[in-house]
């Protein structure tokens, strides 16, 4: 009859094994590691176990049901029932998680019950109660079974737990030499309160195998055990053979259990609600000139912070931010600053005035403006956000643009009709010159890459290449629009078809390390011509030197 309920029950809780959100049991067999379910976590465990032989007067089947509930994420407390009469209490605490590949402790108590002696056949005041095998004189009370455990996760070679406990890991027989009882005779534990000081050590195992297995073992002073797990997704089924000591037993009515459960874990949404976001709050930022009592443009600089700066028109900004206690510092367009601290508070406005007076130091952004293809001058429009063009100084006959700036990063953009547009931040620092070209590609146009060259014979790039290339990322970098096609060209020593391949390749390579440097893929396209497009004859060395070269066509 309890055989059909079992079966009956494991029938109707099917539907549920199939909804798993993890399985994450507490003990390898029968020892516990080291670990705690996570916060709002419900782990579902069934198992029973049945004696190989059934010798008369012994537990036959026996069948096991537990609950354990994460609590705060590092302490869980489980609940057991044992042969559907006899439960259970344990508490198992968490207090050191395992950090830079090191150990991981629990502590716990198993076994707060209202018997005695208890074990998976059930629970009484008798030493003869529960499994056959526990049934000795001398045997330490189940009840209130602390514990301390270490585990230590070593990946694919398996993860191991020792720990120490007193209660339920103590034996007297072989396992003796396991505790504290293998230095006392057994004269002086009988009927002693000794016996109930007695400790003893555990271990466990649990290496992955193949396809989801995974073996698992534990030895404590009272047997050692063994089986095997299999995970298919989140659902995990455990078969083992209990008491494995017990085949070398001389008594016939002690034999080897045979044990079969499942675990589930299942969030039913208990976790803490997360804390409510709290309201941003504002600050409206004015500059103004204290010589004039007029509004001025500037910057405002949010220091020890993330927050990008943020730059003012008009001398008035109003400014979201979250709420805390932030130092602002704000420069005007004349190298003046002023540095505050401001608290923000949540759903609220606060007005700040900055009365410029303070110098603060600029740098300097200059560069050339060239036609990338022909490397004459150009002059675009250049473009600073948040700052007037009005400011940027140009030589027209030179193609130089220079600029004074206040500390910060700023988008710089370069637009010429029959040109791509160009864009790129660019870092200033005080009393600092950054020097930034404008490199315009122009549409359609060609761009031959000197000094870009491959060992002989091959599509290898030398060293010495690689500096030109990295000018060239820089360049596609800062014209994220454009798509290029890369060209490669052979001189006339070899076969045609040859030189038609290498040069093939050779773009291959040059694309490939574009790609490398972070160019998308998307926007390059290859093309070698061999030796069809020499640009001079073959004759000298020099000229097959400016025959074997690689040029960009600027697509769009």
């Amino acid at each position: 009859m309890k055989k059909f309920f079992f079966i009956s029950l494991a029938a109707a809780l099917m539907p549920i094994a199939l909804w798993p959100l993890c399985a994450n049991p507490a003990e390898i067999i029968g020892v516990p590691s080291s670990g705690a379910l996570s916060e709002g976590i419900f782990n579902v465990s069934l198992y029973n176990s049945f004696p190989i032989k059934h010798p008369s007067g012994s537990v036959g089947y026996d069948y096991n049901a537990s609950v354990t509930y994460g609590l705060a994420g590092f302490m869980d407390i489980s609940l057991h029932m044992y042969t559907y009469k006899d439960y259970a209490a344990q508490l198992q605490f968490k207090f050191l998680n395992a950090q830079n590949n090191s150990l991981s402790f629990s502590a716990g108590v198993k076994n707060m019950t209202y018997e005695r002696f208890i074990d998976e056949g059930g629970g009484g005041s008798s030493v003869n109660t529960g499994m056959a095998d526990y049934s000795y004189i001398n045997r330490s009370s189940d009840l209130m079974s602390a514990y301390i455990v270490a585990t230590k996760d070593f990946g694919k070679l398996g993860r191991y737990s020792i720990g120490m406990g007193r209660g339920e890991f103590i034996g007297y027989g072989r396992g003796r030499f396991l505790s504290t009882v293998a230095f006392f005779d057994a004269s002086d534990l009988s009927g002693s309160l000794l016996n109930e000081f007695m400790c003893g050590f555990f271990g466990g195992f649990e290496i992955p195998l193949f396809y989801g297995l995974t073996l698992k073992g534990d030895v404590d002073g009272r047997d050692v055990n063994g089986g095997v797990q299999y995970q298919y997704k989140n659902i995990k089924v455990n078969g083992a053979i209990t008491h494995l000591e017990l085949f070398t037993a001389s008594d016939p009515n002690l034999r080897p259990r045979i044990e079969l459960g499942m675990n589930c874990a299942f969030d039913f949404g208990l976790k803490s609600k997360p804390k409510k976001e709290e309201k941003p709050g504002y600050i409206v930022v004015n500059i103004i000139d204290s010589d004039t009592d007029e509004p001025i443009d500037g910057m405002a600089e949010f220091l020890n912070s993330k927050i990008a700066p943020v730059f003012i028109e008009d001398g008035n900004r109003k400014i979201e931010l979250p709420a805390g206690r932030y130092t602002i510092k704000v420069m005007s367009d004349e190298c003046e600053s002023v540095t505050r601290d401001i608290e923000v508070f949540s759903d609220k406005t606060e007005v700040v005035f900055f009365d410029m007076e303070q110098e603060a130091k600029c740098g300097t952004l200059t560069g050339r403006m060239l036609d990338r293809s022909t490397e004459n001058a150009v002059l675009p429009e250049i473009r600073i956000e948040g700052i007037e063009t009005s400011r940027i100084q140009i030589d027209n006959e030179k193609g130089i643009y220079s600029v004074q700036l206040l500390p910060g990063t700023y988008t710089v953009s370069a637009g010429l009709e029959g040109y791509t547009d160009w864009l790129q931040l660019v870092a200033i620092e005080e009393e600092k010159t950054t020097i930034v070209n404008i490199n315009m590609l122009k549409k359609g146009g060609r761009v031959s890459l000197k000094n870009v060259n491959f060992k002989s014979g091959s599509s290898d790039l030398t060293k010495e290449s690689l500096p030109i290339l990295d000018d060239a990322v820089m360049v596609l970098m800062a014209n994220k629009d454009v798509s290029i096609e890369i060209q490669g060209f052979t001189d006339s020593v070899g076969k045609a078809s040859s030189n038609l391949i290498l040069s093939q390749e050779r773009t291959e390579a040059v694309k490939d390390y574009l790609v490398m440097k972070g160019v998308d893929e998307s926007r390059i396209k290859t093309r070698g011509f061999g030796e069809a497009m020499n640009i001079t004859d073959n004759e000298t060395e020099e000229n097959r030197a400016k025959n074997r070269r690689i040029e960009f066509i600027i697509l769009e």
